[in-house]
């Protein structure tokens, strides 16, 4: 793992760290709930708020184990899109 080396605090390297490594837990369940969402979605859920109710009839957990909301599912969905461009 490259650290900018501009980044001479010890605590920004951290942080730098922490970014990175929160990027890839996100890019990792954005991936692993591709299908998922895609199946929502082709059951007729067109809505940011439809697929959040239905992650969670489904008893699909959230990121931090609660339920989800329109925001997470947005999120998500981006990052599907930006990793399907890349």
């Amino acid at each position: 793992m490259m650290l900018n080396s501009d980044l001479k605090d010890p605590r920004e390297q951290g942080r730098a760290l922490g970014r990175q490594r929160n990027i890839k837990r996100a890019t990792r369940l954005a991936d692993a709930l591709r299908s998922t969402i895609d199946d929502i979605r082709r059951d007729g859920a067109t809505s940011y708020h439809q697929i959040a109710a239905e992650l969670n009839r489904r008893g699909v957990r959230a990121p931090r184990g609660g339920q989800w909301f329109p925001i997470q599912v947005r999120r998500i969905v981006q990052r599907i899109n930006t990793s399907q461009t890349a």
